[in-house]
């Protein structure tokens, strides 16, 4: 299923998890930081909104990806999101590229996304 979320996300930019909230992809624009004279690139951000958006697009997706029908489908995503809901505070669930889901210190669900190789944004002096 993790792999499912990241494409969808990567391809649509949001992946709706039914009672977890939505994963948005945002671009970040270039940012300058005066103090340290660097300009850093526009780069992409992730995070969990907690306003949840229909599923039906992604449950299609699934359907097609795994060769199932939207029924089996929509279980399977609902057993995933319940697994995130149900989530330990001494533990995570991690998308292989892209961050992962954790417990944070006041008890609520978040996303952490993981950081891009400096290769991909990389910061000029002024």
């Amino acid at each position: 299923m993790e792999s499912l979320i990241e494409n969808f996300l990567l391809r649509h930019n949001h992946c709706p998890l039914p009672k977890v909230g939505t994963l948005e992809l945002k671009q970040k624009s270039a940012q300058l930081h005066t103090g340290e004279n660097i300009i850093t690139a526009p780069h992409p951000s992730i995070s969990l909104s907690k306003k949840e958006k229909s599923a039906g697009s992604f449950i299609h997706f699934i359907a097609q990806k795994k060769g199932i029908d939207e029924t089996r489908a929509s279980q399977e995503l609902i057993e995933y999101c319940q697994n995130i809901i149900n989530l330990d505070h001494r533990k995570e669930i991690k998308l292989n590229h892209t961050g992962k889901f954790y417990i944070d210190h006041d008890g609520t669900l978040d996303f952490r996304q993981d950081e891009i190789p400096e290769e991909f944004v990389p910061a000029i002096k002024v």
